[in-house]
């Protein structure tokens, strides 16, 4: 999080500074334009309130809907299928999964924990709905004898590569070391994922900043040039 924090921050520091700006050139053209002259506070005022106040109700909705959306991928595979489809945002779910199952795998483990109780305890550690859902479809098979590198063959939300160590890690006995260094990549995966985010999130708020920006800018000029050539227009 924090380095989405830190990107996004000066961004957003320029948008409120942006605001404050243009509208306060906007008070003193509408001022002039009214026809009393000066400084139109209240429209000043008025429109900094209006502006901050859209910004922070989207802000509100985007975190808020993230927050309940992925607490909702822990137990929807719809969800979870959903989220893993976002750009960005569908890596960092799956590795951050991965990397939790495969460390809570491991200390299960090296605690001794039998199999089942083992990749079960690990499922849940996940928070994906989908690892959850695989996990309860491959226990019943663990059960009957087979192993886990057997059954996890074919699970699409197991990449290639984690399925052929799993069965080598099974056959040599390295499975643990196999496992740890499998969440230590995923880990490093979902903080390049992390990165990436934050650099995207930083230039769509200063995109989004600069769209505001020409909109004032527009709607300024306009109203300029309106209360310039309106009443010419009139009297011919």
């Amino acid at each position: 999080r924090a380095p989405i924090v830190k990107r996004a921050l000066w961004p957003v520091i320029q948008q409120h500074i942006g605001v404050v700006m243009l509208n306060f050139a906007t008070g003193f053209v509408e001022g002039s334009v009214g026809g009393g002259g000066g400084f139109n506070s209240a429209r000043f005022v008025s429109q900094c309130m209006a502006t901050l106040g859209i910004f922070y109700a989207l802000l509100f909705v985007l975190i808020g809907g993230g927050i309940l959306l992925n607490r909702l991928a822990q137990t929807s595979v719809a969800v979870d299928a959903v989220l893993a489809m976002i750009p960005m945002i569908g890596r960092l779910r799956r590795s951050l999964a991965l990397s939790r199952f495969c460390a809570a795998y491991e200390m299960q483990l090296a605690a001794g924990v039998n199999v089942m109780d083992s990749v079960s305890a690990a499922g849940r550690a996940s928070q994906s709905a989908r690892v959850r859902a695989e996990v309860a479809r491959i226990v019943p098979g663990m059960m009957a004898g087979e192993s886990l590198g057997t059954l996890v063959v074919g699970r699409a939300v197991f990449p290639a590569a984690f399925q052929r160590s799993v069965r080598t890690g099974e056959a040599t006995g390295t499975l643990d070391a196999d496992l740890r260094r499998w969440a230590e990549y995923y880990q490093k995966s979902a903080i390049d994922a992390l990165e990436a985010a934050g650099a995207w999130l930083s230039r769509l708020v200063t995109l989004a900043i600069l769209v505001y920006l020409g909109y004032k800018i527009v709607t300024t000029y306009g109203t300029v040039m309106n209360a310039t050539y309106k009443p010419l227009l009139d009297s011919q």
